[in-house]
């Protein structure tokens, strides 16, 4: 079963990117914020894929509600990898974004993850240097679509 879990900033604008990743996925793990969140769930509604989301718990916890929530999405991947599920994580971070879904760090880098199959894709937004390029944006640099 393919899993899809996505991640990114709040004022991500472009769906096609991430109608991409959600292609031919079986389930997702979602946040629950504007942006990139907001678009995974309509294409999941739209699609009818299963998505699990993940709400962040500010008036709870405050300023570690957001890395609180990122801890669960990336347990819930980490149990589904155990099950044998195929566990993917794409980023959309906007230039300059500080995500930390434990696949993504300072500057948009991307770091392995051991709850995801396969290594984090990090998806520039279109306008970016690797955009314009027609690369996709990987731990070192653009790689060329």
């Amino acid at each position: 079963m393919r899993t899809i879990v996505i991640t990114g900033s709040r004022g991500w604008t472009e769906p096609e990117p991430i109608r991409s990743a959600l292609r031919g996925a079986d389930y997702a793990i979602l946040g629950c914020a504007r942006g990139v969140d907001a678009i995974a769930r309509a294409v999941c509604d739209a699609w009818d894929i299963p998505a699990e989301v993940h709400r962040a718990r500010w008036h709870e916890l405050g300023k570690l509600a957001g890395p609180e929530r990122n801890g669960r999405m990336v347990r819930a991947a980490a149990e589904l990898k155990t099950r044998g599920f195929d566990v993917q994580c794409y980023a959309f971070p906007l230039p300059g974004s500080v995500g930390r879904l434990c696949s993504t760090t300072r500057g948009g880098r991307v770091q392995r993850s051991s709850a995801f199959t396969r290594p984090t894709t990090t998806v520039p937004h279109p306008g970016t240097q690797c955009a314009r390029a027609g690369a996709i944006s990987m731990r070192h640099g653009c790689i060329k679509l």
